[in-house]
């Protein structure tokens, strides 16, 4: 961020609440490097989050074994994509 910052030379750099820690870290720096930049969080909003099998991405609707979560999310008027593989305990989660 540091190079970013000295790149764009910025007024105000927003950040999503989901990236909270990194928010704070930042402020921190540019405090201690006495840019007058205003970090400013955000609430983070998000559409859609579905939960499917690995092999076949059919939604599943109890957590056992290895499975994927994925989401689409929207900030402002662009669309993030993720997803995670997650192997589950023996024990299963009912959702």
């Amino acid at each position: 961020m540091s190079k970013l910052f000295n790149i764009i030379q910025p007024d105000i750099a927003f950040f999503g609440q989901k990236d909270t820690q990194q928010a704070i870290v930042i402020k921190k720096m540019t405090q201690d490097l006495n840019w007058d930049i205003k970090i400013k969080v955000l609430p983070t909003i998000k559409d859609y989050i579905s939960i499917v099998d690995t092999e076949n991405l059919d939604e599943i609707k109890v957590i056992s074994g290895r499975v994927l979560i994925a989401l689409a999310v929207w900030v402002g008027k662009t669309r993030l994509i993720d997803n995670i593989v997650v192997n589950a305990d023996t024990s299963s989660v009912l959702i």
